[in-house]
């Protein structure tokens, strides 16, 4: 991750070399230096959160090593160290699926700003960068966060059959009705039958097979 942070610095120099010959030239050097710096300062604050690692431990929460895991909000928003790291802005090296049952919770998703109350259900892809904004105290969701390892095999598995819509990178909260919500409810619920069965050999099998059939009815 450090390596590709800087390329990515890199790239931006080279990609204003030009304009600082340029506007030097006309005495626009210092502004032009000024816009560099803040871009550069932006991208710093940009970290990956490593979340499957962080709550691999916790009681309250169902993992299959560091391939899945499965939460409440509820569960964890005690927890200030994590609540702190995810208020952003950060990049998510993983997949998420929150099912939002509960209050409003308001942030940005690739500076696109978001207001998300129940019933409605969030994707997050891997690289997309998060902000958490505000949550009201009655927000409550079910979260699924699986690897950028455990989906790039998911979908090798599949060959190809099912896309994931590249809609999805431009309109990632989806607002739900009843029988829509009801359906979820029930996804998440068996997901999490199934990953807190841990002496069960074949769940990250049952698991992918599961979100195929996420995958196939999204």
């Amino acid at each position: 991750l450090g390596r590709a942070a800087g390329r990515s610095r890199r790239n931006l120099c080279l990609l204003y070399l030009p304009y600082w010959s340029i506007c030097s030239h006309d005495n626009l050097f210092l502004p032009v230096f000024t816009i560099f710096v803040s871009i550069n300062k932006i991208i710093s604050m940009i970290q990956y959160l490593d979340w499957l690692h962080n709550i691999a431990d916790i009681a309250s929460v169902d993992v299959i090593g560091h391939e899945l895991a499965y939460f409440k909000y509820s569960e964890i928003k005690d927890l200030s160290e994590l609540r702190q790291k995810g208020r952003g802005p950060h990049k998510f090296d993983f997949f998420v699926l929150m099912l939002c049952n509960a209050g409003r919770i308001r942030g940005r998703i690739n500076l696109t700003e978001y207001d998300i109350s129940s019933p409605s259900i969030v994707r997050i892809m891997p690289g997309q960068i998060v902000s958490v904004e505000q949550i009201d105290d009655d927000f409550d969701a079910s979260i699924l966060v699986m690897s950028h390892n455990f989906i790039e095999n998911l979908l090798v598995y599949i060959n190809g059959q099912i896309p994931i819509d590249t809609r999805w990178y431009d309109d990632c909260v989806t607002r739900l009705d009843d029988e829509d919500m009801k359906m979820q409810i029930n996804f998440f619920n068996i997901m999490r039958r199934i990953v807190r069965v841990d002496t069960n050999p074949y769940r990250l099998k049952m698991v992918e097979h599961l979100m195929m059939v996420f995958f196939y009815n999204s």
